[in-house]
């Protein structure tokens, strides 16, 4: 369960790293933190009397897309692109630089939405330590 958290923030948190343009770099050190309390909140739910596994697989689909669909964009190009097509750009996997949201503060709100379900995993991973086995 640690390791598959572990994996699904590592791999994301790099995927990220790649895909940032200038106006987006804000949002390396949200994914570092966001990945950081992932592996800590799936460290506490193993100490459980019963680990919730099926929420845990829950939280590692949040947190992966999460960070797969951050939007980033470069001021001046009224365009984002989300991490898996900006990724895949910077590794030369496409020819041209893709265009799956417009720029601004749209984006920008919509990248912290990204992280509410994420976030609602932690808490209840977190707090099924306190719970009693049925």
């Amino acid at each position: 369960m640690l390791r598959l958290a572990a994996s699904v923030a590592a791999i994301g948190f790099v995927l990220k790293l790649l895909a940032a343009q200038s106006a987006g770099w804000f949002l390396v050190p949200l994914a570092a933190a966001a990945c950081a309390w992932h592996i800590y909140a799936h460290s506490v739910a193993t100490r459980a009397p019963v680990p919730p596994r099926g929420l845990a697989m829950g939280s590692n689909v949040a947190l992966a897309a999460a960070l797969i669909l951050q939007l980033d964009y470069t001021p001046g190009y009224n365009c984002a692109w989300d991490t898996l097509s900006g990724a895949a750009y910077r590794l030369g996997l496409t020819a041209e630089m893709a265009c799956t949201w417009w720029a601004g503060w749209p984006s920008v709100l919509l990248d912290l939405l990204f992280y509410v379900p994420a976030a609602v995993t932690w808490f209840l991973l977190q707090a099924t330590t306190n719970r009693r086995p049925a």
